[in-house]
């Protein structure tokens, strides 16, 4: 059986990695190669990453005004909660002071999953989760 061109480089870089012809740069310095160990026919790296889950990408999917400075916020994970921005905006800083006017509060808008302001103030989803999780506002949807 012969092997194409593209098997061929894939066989030389695996047994390449596996003798160790690549383990160290000049300074002996370990790097990438060294850790990587066959499992099947694909190499899957082993770092202390991989001990942990990937994260899912939180996105919001709503936000609603219910009170002058407290926003309803729903996730892209089926969780939600009421978030109240008073202790957020007492900290009076340049991008949270428009935000103290109640008109302009509520001109929030979502925008790529992140909650913004027209002033360029914006929150990650995940940030505003973790304050909910924090003051126990959080509520987790399980699925039926």
């Amino acid at each position: 059986m012969r092997l194409s061109s593209q098997s061929r480089l894939a066989r030389f870089w695996l047994e390449s990695f596996l003798v160790g012809r690549f383990g160290s740069s000049a300074s002996g310095a370990r790097n990438i190669v060294t850790s990587c160990v066959p499992t099947g026919s694909a190499l899957k790296i082993l770092s202390p990453w991989n001990e942990f889950p990937v994260p899912t990408m939180i996105k919001l999917v709503s936000a609603e005004l219910l009170q002058e400075k407290v926003l309803h916020l729903a996730f892209s994970d089926g969780s939600e909660g009421e978030l109240d921005f008073a202790p957020l905006l007492a900290r009076d800083t340049v991008l949270t002071r428009a935000l103290g006017q109640p008109e302009y509060f509520g001109k929030f808008f979502l925008e790529l999953g992140a909650l913004c302001w027209p002033n360029g103030l914006e929150f990650s989803a995940r940030s505003l989760q973790a304050r909910l999780e924090q003051s126990g506002a959080l509520r987790r949807h399980v699925a039926a």
